[in-house]
């Protein structure tokens, strides 16, 4: 959902409007292709008519939406703000009418809790006791809520130190300013990675490769990556436009544009991949920059855990004692210290005055 909101006087407007008494106000999360988003209700029962009882019936009042997924990955949230106005506007919406304002995830997204009106047939989660209705999938945990079960998880990757050296980030240099313009959980998932001669090294040792593609090595890219897509553009087909359920995006190769589906045409998505890498290098080329490449040797949960906690968490800096007191009950002091110290070995993290905090190399890895 593209980011929409509503406001406190938008949902009285709707209220006012509706015929019956108002029961109660609800958040309730939902989600699309496009990440989270809150839909907030209003429950009304309705006046008893001799031909028909009084019963709950639900209006919608409106949406809230502020980001999409990458969130979750950056560490900008919690707090959702989406979950911060729902909130401001529930309270104010529930001292007015004096009703119940019910809202079973405001910390996290969740859309297995239950809607008011089935609130009777919820329990609590083990962990974090919001209301759920429990799963009817075989593969997870009845008692918990989809976010614990994750947590726990993850809790479990970061005891146990389990590798993930997953995760490999491009950067555009141009003299002194690196730019972000890529991320992939695998090195062959770039584009240009059929053109780059590298074999990522198996190493226990902690620590970060950077690659250069410096000048001569970006125009034999972007050579191979023009014969690829006028390969690829010898069996193009144009999509049907008059097909309202497909998206179209027009793509520039070479001064000339196609018309390529963003969903359901592996080809054409191809293409699109193809084409946005080239003009990418072209691009680079005319402004001399370089193409830096990160690679992670050795890191485990534990490393990639601690790292995003200082450098999203805590925005880049942290006091030692802040950093074990986050792992209480997950990592004992000795074991939250010993990792600082490997990362900081690595060139990922720097002490100061007892403070930590995430290098420029540190940034880039994540």
């Amino acid at each position: 959902m593209q980011n929409t909101k509503f406001t406190y006087k938008d949902a009285v407007a709707v209220i006012d409007r509706i015929k019956g008494t108002p029961m109660a106000v609800e958040a309730i999360w939902d989600g699309d292709t496009q990440g989270w988003f809150l839909m907030m209700f209003v429950v009304v029962k309705t006046k008893n008519r001799f031909w028909k009882p009084r019963e709950a019936k639900t209006y919608h009042l409106g949406n809230l939406s502020f980001g999409g997924d990458i969130r979750l990955f950056n560490g900008t949230v919690p707090p959702y703000p989406e979950a911060v106005l729902a909130t401001e506007i529930g309270n104010k919406l529930s001292e007015k009418y004096k009703i119940e304002f019910f809202f079973p995830s405001p910390i996290n997204p969740d859309d297995d809790c239950p809607r008011w009106t089935e609130k009777d047939k919820a329990i609590r989660c083990a962990d974090c006791e919001k209301l759920i209705i429990p799963t009817d999938s075989p593969y997870l945990p009845k008692d918990i809520c989809y976010n614990c079960h994750l947590t726990r998880e993850k809790n479990e990757r970061v005891k146990s130190k389990t590798p993930h050296d997953d995760g490999i980030n491009l950067f555009l240099c141009q003299g002194n300013e690196f730019k972000n313009i890529g991320y992939a959980s695998k090195f062959k998932s770039f584009p240009i990675s059929t053109y780059i001669d590298y074999q990522k090294r198996n190493s226990l040792t902690k620590g970060v490769e950077v690659i250069v593609i410096e000048n001569e090595k970006m125009k034999f890219i972007a050579k191979g990556l023009e014969e690829a897509i006028e390969n690829e553009l010898l069996s193009y087909k144009e999509p049907n436009k008059d097909d309202s359920h497909i998206s179209i995006e027009k793509v520039a190769f070479k001064d000339q544009e196609y018309d390529l589906m963003q969903r359901f045409n592996d080809h054409h998505e191809k293409i699109s991949r193809l084409i946005g890498a080239y003009n990418q290098t072209v691009h680079a080329i005319e402004n001399g920059g370089q193409y830096h490449i990160y690679f992670k040797n050795g890191f485990t949960y534990r490393d990639d855990s601690i790292l995003r906690f200082v450098s999203f968490n805590k925005k880049g800096s942290a006091r030692t004692d802040e950093v074990v007191s986050n792992y209480d009950g997950v990592l004992t002091a000795s074991e939250v210290l010993e990792t600082i110290e490997e990362l900081k070995e690595a060139k990922c993290l720097e002490f100061r005055n007892d403070i930590i905090s995430v290098t420029e190399l540190g940034r880039r890895v994540l």
